[in-house]
């Protein structure tokens, strides 16, 4: 889980924190061939890009951080919230309020810094949230700017998993009284359906089981936290898993989209059969909050179609809107473009928070060619002679 070094806060990083016009007005292309399975063989090529994501990154961060503070009152971009809003250290979450009334306990801080390895005894020296993850909190925690969505646009590796967990978890914790009562309910009958209040969504299989491990050791280690939380992957048995969920009613689900829609009753391909079609579990009524992580990678594995049929189900079964919270490394003009559809229940713009060194669009002049030559040994490396020699002709300055 990424972290930023105290001794280095102070180097003065610009932070671009605007809300822009990202989804008006922008129509969307179902031209794409549906691709609902989950992506399997994308998950060994990337995953020792999601490895480094979250771990051990304690000092690669720490020199691109800083404080960012707008005098109280003042309105920054179209954003606007106190200097009293801001959250730069762990300690400056406790006691906040989510956006539907939660109190966080300082029980949840004492968890998050256990985590990251910041707990008094236990680490060699102070450690502090990184930049995009106390501009998710500000925005996120902030009685002025709470209810709006958010784009998080931030490189691989600067903790963007906790950015949006650590609003997202607390928001969704129970009074005691109202979990001994579901806790009850559940026991007594044996539900249908499941009705979580909170879904996020992963690209790849091995990335939804990195967040999900990160969200159970939070609710582990905080008895304030009453959160039933389950994982919902392609290539699982999916009987077994719809009995799994039966089982935990989850109050929020981390999935991957095509076996997502199908336990919300998406029927993938016309070779499906009936059983499978009515073989679903989950309602989404009850969703007030969701979550599309790394969005580029989602649309570049073919999820565009999957995320349009879900949006569709989303927007006309939610009964009091969702808060739609969107990370990427990059981000993308036609991202926007796939993402509008899902309706939200902001009536502003989405703020959008991009730190430096992120948000680049994706270069789409660059040709990739794959030659596989028959004979190892000297044929290969001849050929590469001859490329490299060929590469340093047209650029010998490279």
């Amino acid at each position: 889980v990424a972290m930023s070094s105290d001794s280095d806060s102070d180097d003065g990083e610009d932070n671009q924190r605007r809300a822009g016009n990202t989804f008006a007005g922008l129509n969307l292309d179902d031209s794409d061939s549906d691709d609902s399975d989950d992506s399997d063989d994308s998950d060994d090529e990337i995953k020792q890009t999601i490895d480094a994501k979250e771990v051990d990154e304690q000092a690669s961060d720490s020199e691109e951080s800083s404080d960012v503070s707008i005098e109280e009152g003042s309105e920054a971009d179209g954003l606007l919230y106190s200097q009293q809003d801001e959250i730069s250290e762990f300690d400056d979450l406790a006691e906040r309020s989510t956006r539907n009334g939660r109190v966080i306990q300082t029980d949840f801080v004492d968890a998050l810094k256990q985590l990251i390895g910041g707990v008094e005894g236990t680490a060699t020296r102070s450690i502090r949230p990184t930049e995009i993850q106390r501009e998710c909190w500000t925005t996120m925690l902030s009685p002025l700017t709470n209810e709006r969505d958010v784009i998080a646009i931030s490189k691989t590796g600067s903790g963007k998993t906790l950015a949006f967990l650590v609003p997202l978890l607390c928001s969704l914790t129970l009074s005691a009284a109202k979990y001994k009562s579901k806790s009850n309910q559940q026991n007594k009958v044996a539900a249908s359906f499941i009705y979580p209040r909170a879904i996020i969504l992963a690209p790849t299989r091995v990335l939804a089981q990195q967040i999900f491990e990160v969200a159970s050791t939070l609710v582990k280690n905080t008895p304030s936290l009453n959160i039933n939380i389950s994982l919902a992957l392609g290539g699982a048995s999916y009987h077994q898993q719809i009995a799994d969920l039966l089982s935990k009613d989850p109050d929020l689900i981390i999935a991957t989209p095509g076996r997502l829609n199908s336990l919300c009753g998406h029927v993938a391909s016309e070779d499906s059969t009936t059983q499978e079609a009515s073989a679903m579990c989950i309602k989404l009524d009850e969703i007030e909050e969701l979550v599309i992580d790394e969005a580029d990678m989602m649309l570049d594995l073919g999820f565009k179609n999957a995320l349009s049929w879900f949006a569709q189900l989303v927007n006309t079964e939610t009964a009091f809107g969702f808060r739609l919270v969107l990370t990427s490394a990059t981000w993308e003009e036609e991202t926007s473009a796939h993402l509008a559809q899902f309706e939200s229940i902001s009536e502003q713009e989405p703020v959008l928070l991009a730190t430096e060194g992120a948000g680049q669009v994706v270069t789409k002049t660059v040709t990739q060619r794959v030659n596989v030559l028959a004979h190892k040994g000297a044929p290969r490396f001849n050929y590469l002679s001859k490329l490299l020699t060929m590469a340093l002709k047209d650029d010998p300055g490279s």
